[in-house]
């Protein structure tokens, strides 16, 4: 006869799933799941730290979450990840535009969400440029920092024909 001894005493596995790793400022991050599986506890979710750290008060920048799985028997196991809070990009002030302002669409405080467009309007004798259409992005991968693409707009002076 061989007996078996099935260990209990092992800390518990942290099974943290992937998902959207950052959030527009502003707005409420959808926090992807965070599971722990122990031998003795069964499956439970992890504690999170991302009710303390992101909400819709935070500023652009970069967050790390904490997660903790513990089970019944004091074993603990510790997980973190980052979390990207992208800036809005200000508007600009744009002479000889439009009264309806840089942004047809309409903006909150003056400033875009990022990966929304605004539509350039020119009073007669100017065009937009660098387009009519720039878009809030980030500055490189992974920033907080936002501008607009291809660049800030503005009304430049229609060329004469001479």
């Amino acid at each position: 006869y061989v007996g078996y001894c099935r260990r209990t005493d092992l800390p518990p596995n942290m099974g943290l799933s992937s998902g959207t790793l950052f959030v527009l400022e502003g707005k409420t991050w959808e926090e992807p799941k965070c599971i722990c599986n122990d031998i003795k506890d069964s499956t439970f979710a992890c504690v999170s730290t991302a009710n303390a750290v992101l909400n819709t008060s935070t500023p652009p920048g970069h967050y790390r979450v904490d997660y903790t799985c513990s089970d019944t028997g004091g074993n603990v196991v510790r997980g973190s990840r980052v979390v990207t809070v992208k800036a809005k990009c200000t508007l600009p002030s744009v002479p000889n535009s439009l009264p309806s302002g840089v942004c047809q669409e309409g903006s909150e405080s003056g400033r875009k969400e990022w990966g929304s467009s605004c539509t350039v309007s020119c009073v007669t004798g100017y065009l937009p440029s660098p387009t009519n259409v720039v878009k809030c992005e980030s500055v490189s991968e992974g920033a907080a920092e936002s501008a607009f693409s291809p660049g800030a707009p503005y009304c430049s002076a229609t060329p004469c024909n001479e």
